[in-house]
This record gives C-alpha cells, sequence and structure tokens, in this order.
C-alpha cells in the first residue's frame, strides 16, 4: 500500500532521478498518500452495530454533523458509509492530515507508529496531492461523492456522502495490524489552524 512518510523506502534512489520513473514516483505518492488517508477513514468502526463517533473539534471551521459506518471492519470485504458536513469558510496549503492510532494488547493501549502508511502518520502536503490527482482526473471516491473537488485551495462547500459501498477487498495491512480493539483520531490542519478532528474507536477482524 502506497502513503505516509515510509513510501519511499520502496522507490530505487535512482529511478527517482530519471525522468518519466520520477513523474511516476511523485505520481504515485501523492495518490498513494490520499488512498492511505482515505483508507484509515474507512476503518473507523466499533463492535457491535453502528459505530459511535465524537467530533472533538466541535468549533472546527468544518463542522461534522454526521458519520456513519458498520461497527466491525472485515478486510478483506465491504463497508457502507456515509458523511455530512460543512466547510465553513476556504482553506488553502500547508494541508495536512494527522492520524493517531492505537490499539488494546493485553489490557494496555499501545500507540501504533507508522509503517507503509499506516499506524500514527501525518500526510503532508495535502493540496498538492489534491491539485495534482484533480488535474489527472483522478479524484478520490470519498471525496468526490461527497460533493467536493480536487482544487485546492478548497471553497467552503456542504460535503454530504450519501450511504455508499466501498470496497476494500485490496487493501494491504501492515503486520502492525492485527484482529482486535483500536482507537483513532483524525485531525485535518491548515498551518496552524485546526479544521477537523474526529475520534472513535473499531474493532478489526483480518480474513
Amino acid at each position: 500500500m502506497l502513503g505516509g512518510t515510509k513510501i519511499s523506502d520502496r522507490w530505487n534512489e535512482n529511478d527517482r532521478r530519471k525522468g518519466r520513473a520520477g513523474k511516476l514516483y511523485r505520481r504515485q505518492l501523492r495518490r498513494g498518500r490520499l488512498l492511505a488517508s482515505q483508507a484509515h477513514f474507512a476503518c473507523m468502526a466499533r463492535e457491535p452495530g453502528i459505530s459511535t463517533w465524537t467530533n472533538c473539534g466541535s468549533s472546527d471551521i468544518l463542522n461534522i454533523t454526521s458519520f456513519s459506518i458498520p461497527s466491525q471492519i472485515t478486510i478483506p470485504g465491504s463497508i457502507n458509509v456515509s458523511f455530512l458536513g460543512e466547510l465553513k469558510v476556504p482553506v488553502s496549503a500547508p494541508l495536512k492530515i494527522a492520524v493517531l492510532l492505537r490499539r488494546k494488547v493485553f489490557g494496555l493501549w499501545v500507540w501504533l507508529p507508522c509503517l507503509n502508511g499506516y499506524g500514527s502518520c501525518t500526510y503532508k502536503n495535502i493540496c498538492e496531492d489534491i491539485n495534482e490527482i484533480g488535474e489527472e482526473g483522478g479524484c478520490p471516491l470519498l471525496i468526490s461523492l461527497a460533493g467536493g473537488s480536487c482544487v485546492c485551495p478548497i471553497q467552503p462547500v456542504v460535503l454530504h456522502l450519501p450511504p455508499t459501498v466501498l470496497n476494500i477487498s485490496d487493501v494491504e495491512v501492515p503486520s502492525c495490524l492485527a484482529n482486535g480493539e483500536y482507537e483513532a483520531q483524525i485531525t485535518v490542519s491548515s498551518g496552524t489552524q485546526k479544521i477537523a478532528c474526529l475520534r472513535t474507536s473499531f474493532h478489526l477482524k483480518l480474513q
């Protein structure tokens, strides 16, 4: 799985210096960051029933009013998600997404590191990723279905993702993620300004 701060280890340094290979590297890196952050979004749930969540940024400029996802995430498999929120003011670079993830091990919560784009990762330069992917016509599904666009600065908009089935059969799960109970927090910020914060717990089942 591409994404996160560790992806550069997967590419040969010599290939980066070659024109077409370097362009491909940058394209895959940007797409990987967005796909990895989208996968984090897809993996937030709690068992049983519909997941519960808290808006840990009630005064943020992205006001999240509704978030729904199955309580247990099974990989490989599919999930049904929905979302409603409103971005009140324009946001621009530097835009980043920070994920904090921990797992309960023998009754104790253990923070997970960032490995291959999963775990407690920070995805930087999101505006650059969005613009480049938007120019290529490959805007991620969650963004386009919610009514957003792959253009930065991002203008005020009501983001409404109706109930949508996402196939996560191809998600590659790193070894640090195992069956069990997790807690996650996703924070979106622009510079020093916090845009949104969502916190939840979930149960992960790997087959």
